[in-house]
């Protein structure tokens, strides 16, 4: 039965991508928001039937890869944009991941007669889906709209969880009852529209008027929608992540005065009295306090909890494991020519069972080896690399605003995955996501390096082109008169 509705929506897909292409960012988006990606205990198997692996039943494919799959492999038959240029660095490591992934299959098949297939479906459909939105989404306007489309579902979802959490309908976690828990980078999504509507809500009186899309008054609404949705859900990566997001935007929007930050901070203190001092929350306030007393590393009991000593413990066997053989250095645990490769975390297990490592570095060099590590890491510095571009001041839209805070997100997405979260491509979730991070930045950036009058990759390899081709006349004729 889910193969034959499968089948059915990945029909309908490959059809609105000739009649109604421009709904396929859309509709991949709904699924991503409205349907859980991990239940209880972090597993897919718990997930909605979007993600649920239990629901197609064939080949350990999911739903949202019948989604996607179908609609990117329609998409090479519609005309190519003019305007896709703007991702085409990413595109090349989008190439290269590829490739390593095709190598270490091929390695994997000769060395131990079998293909982990499910491992590299995640980066696989998410690299699908990140290069249909940078075709479908090729103009400002589209770009403006799927943005405006993306927060709005988001402080939809959000409001949603808030409600079933105040009606006493919330998710049972390890910390009580919360708005959301497992899902973990759906909060972290939360996070990143929280960094956008504070980036766009700072700038809006120098956004130019047909600019300011969202009603100030709706976009502070949404703001404190999802400002409680996480808090209340008692993540401490997406608190992290809201709360340094919002002082990184502000701190790089030129158009904050000090009166907005002592604004700002007397509503937080305002909302944070209300929230520690109104009786209706003392749920929430003793929660808090338990949380915030367990992650105090300066206490010696703290630090020698269970699952800090886990965290700790896993790090360690994992950079031990990556010591001890060349082979997972150089190819990931593919390469490892034992017979128990796929059990590796199994033989490195000893005090604490070996889980995902939460960190990106340790991570990547397991799954990809060391090329994986240096597509990881260029992938980040080519985001970081984008700055140079926004922080002119040649203009100021939305379009720019959006990409710092993305630019924003992207860098505590990567500050964040070393130390206290897996790496993004772990979950399809995180890859859409950060990839549609990439996709604001790159096309900000873009925009404003054209208003400044700053020559674009195929500008500045044209002008080489044509400055190789004079060199080698030049060349030509000093040889042809026997001058060299």
């Amino acid at each position: 039965m889910g193969l034959a509705v499968a089948i059915l929506c990945a029909a309908i897909m490959v059809i609105l991508v000739f009649l109604k292409r421009d709904a396929i960012p859309y509709v991949i988006l709904f699924f991503l928001i409205f349907f859980s990606e991990a239940g209880e205990g972090f597993t897919s198997f718990n997930a909605s039937f979007v993600f649920n692996q239990d629901f197609i039943r064939f080949a350990n494919l999911r739903f949202i890869e019948f989604i996607i799959g179908p609609s990117y492999l329609a998409m090479w038959l519609i005309p190519r944009s003019s305007n896709e240029s703007y991702m085409s660095a990413e595109r090349n490591l989008f190439i290269g991941c590829a490739m390593i992934i095709a190598v270490l299959s091929l390695v994997e098949y000769f060395q131990h007669g079998t293909v982990t297939v499910s491992d590299w479906r995640l980066m696989v459909s998410g690299i699908m889906a990140a290069h249909l939105f940078v075709r479908l989404l090729d103009t400002e306007e589209k770009i403006i709209k799927f943005m405006i489309i993306l927060v709005v579902m988001l402080g939809l979802r959000a409001l949603i969880g808030l409600v079933a959490y105040l009606l006493g309908h919330g998710v049972v976690s390890p910390r009580g009852m919360v708005p959301f828990f497992w899902d973990s980078r759906q909060v972290a999504a939360f996070a990143y529209a929280i960094i956008i509507l504070t980036s766009y809500a700072s700038s809006f009186n120098i956004l130019p008027i047909q600019q300011r899309i969202l009603p100030r008054w709706f976009a502070y609404t949404l703001l404190i929608i999802l400002g409680l949705t996480v808090l209340l859900s008692i993540r401490r990566t997406a608190w992290a992540i809201a709360l340094g997001g919002v002082g990184l935007v502000l701190l790089l929007n030129k158009s904050v005065k000090i009166a907005h930050y002592m604004a700002i901070g007397f509503f937080a203190a305002f909302l944070l009295i209300v929230i520690f001092t109104v009786p209706i929350f003392d749920g929430v306030q003793n929660k808090a306090a338990h949380y915030f007393e367990s992650v105090n590393l300066f206490d010696e009991k703290v630090a020698e909890s269970y699952e800090n000593r886990v965290h700790t413990d896993n790090v360690k066997q994992y950079t031990r494991m990556i010591e001890e053989n060349t082979s997972v250095l150089l190819m990931g645990y593919r390469g490892y020519p034992g017979e128990n490769y796929s059990r590796l975390p199994e033989i490195y297990s000893e005090e604490f069972p070996l889980g995902v490592a939460h960190n990106a570095i340790l991570r990547t060099i397991y799954f990809y080896g060391i090329s994986g590590i240096v597509i990881y890491l260029l992938f980040f510095l080519l985001a970081m690399m984008q700055y140079k571009y926004l922080s002119n001041k040649i203009e100021n839209s939305l379009v720019k605003q959006v990409a710092l805070a993305s630019f924003v997100m992207l860098f505590l997405e990567f500050s964040t995955s070393l130390t206290l979260v897996p790496p993004f491509y772990t979950t399809t979730k995180g890859l859409m996501y950060t990839f549609i991070a990439v996709i604001f930045v790159r096309y900000g950036a873009q925009k404003q390096a054209v208003s400044a009058g700053i020559p674009l990759k195929e500008k500045v390899e044209a002008v080489k082109k044509r400055d190789n081709i004079v060199r080698r006349k030049k060349l030509h004729n000093l040889l042809y008169r026997g001058k060299l």
